[in-house]
């Protein structure tokens, strides 16, 4: 089993950037090998990927379909639940000790929500960078 994730927030329906976030870790393909759903993906709907990249896990986790059309304080709030789902079902992997998150979306948001899960009995120390919470 890996031992490192990543966390990728991203917006149903929205374009998804063909330059990668994460080296190695190609969104759209990724993407492309979800099924198609006739009703959009929740806020925290996290689906998990093995060895992408070798090696490690990436969780692509959902920001909602009405993500885009929300206010500045209601998106923060958003990325905290999406990124906080994706690493409690992370947590739940054997094995998995280290995330990285990509905090592009909104890093205070992202990086305030590991923070808040190391309270529980599993602790991780995370580490907020300018555009990654990183678990060491």
């Amino acid at each position: 089993m890996a031992t490192s994730a990543y966390v990728l927030p991203h917006q149903p329906g929205a374009t998804a950037t063909a330059t990668p976030t994460v080296s190695g870790v190609d969104q759209l393909k990724l993407l492309s090998k979800l099924p198609k759903a006739e009703k959009p993906p929740k806020v925290g709907d996290t689906k998990i990927f093995y060895d992408t990249p070798e090696g490690k896990v990436t969780a692509l986790v959902s920001l909602g379909d009405k993500y885009a059309s929300k206010k500045s304080n209601e998106q923060r709030e958003l990325v905290r639940r999406a990124v906080g789902s994706a690493v409690k079902e992370l947590r739940e992997l054997e094995g998995v000790n280290h995330a990285e998150i990509d905090a592009s979306t909104d890093p205070q948001a992202a990086g305030e929500c590991p923070r808040q899960i190391t309270a529980q009995p599993r602790r991780a120390d995370y580490v907020m960078s300018s555009r990654w919470c990183t678990s060491r």
